[in-house]
């Protein structure tokens, strides 16, 4: 089943309010923000990401939202997205510390490389400006094509005025 933007930003602020997590995301931001799942790469992996769920089940390649400082609130200044595998394993074994004896080669670098991008303040600073960046320029468009549209109508609008305006005046 695909959910609506609308229907995922519902889910996750009510799932943010049941946590006690505060949610500084408007509709407007999360679409924004949602929308770039298809151009940025996982944050802490840097692999691609697959947007299309399996049966409805998420795929360890699908974009979850991950606070980079859980003292935050879900915002754009404080969010990432990240595979659903790497917010897996960061949970179980870097989170819960649980023992990673007997994890594939390849869990076990998925790990490192998360760790790798924890523990390095300039490599966090860096790669989340790319999403900054990315947002930023988003935003920018939208506003850009708002101020576009709210002067196309006042344009409609003061037409209309002045053939009011002339109708009146004409029929005097």
């Amino acid at each position: 089943m695909s959910y609506t933007i609308k229907e995922q930003f519902e889910y996750k602020k009510l799932s943010c309010k049941e946590r006690g997590i505060d949610w500084d995301f408007t509709l407007e931001t999360f679409t924004i923000f949602w929308g770039l799942r298809s151009e940025l790469r996982c944050f802490y992996t840097g692999q691609a990401f697959n947007l299309i769920k399996n049966k409805g089940k998420l795929t360890k390649d699908y974009p979850t939202m991950e606070r980079l400082d859980p003292a935050l609130p879900y915002s754009p200044e404080s969010v990432v997205w990240i595979t659903h595998e790497s917010n897996q394993l960061k949970s179980k074994f870097i989170e819960q510390g649980n023992n990673r004896k007997n994890q594939t080669p390849t869990t076990l670098g998925i790990i490192n490389k998360i760790e790798k991008v924890l523990n390095n303040p300039k490599a966090l600073s860096t790669k989340f400006q790319v999403y900054k960046d990315a947002y930023n320029k988003e935003l920018t468009t939208l506003a850009k094509e708002n101020i576009k549209v709210m002067t196309e109508k006042k344009e409609a609008d003061k037409w209309k005025l002045e053939k009011r305006f002339m109708q009146h005046y004409l029929t005097i």
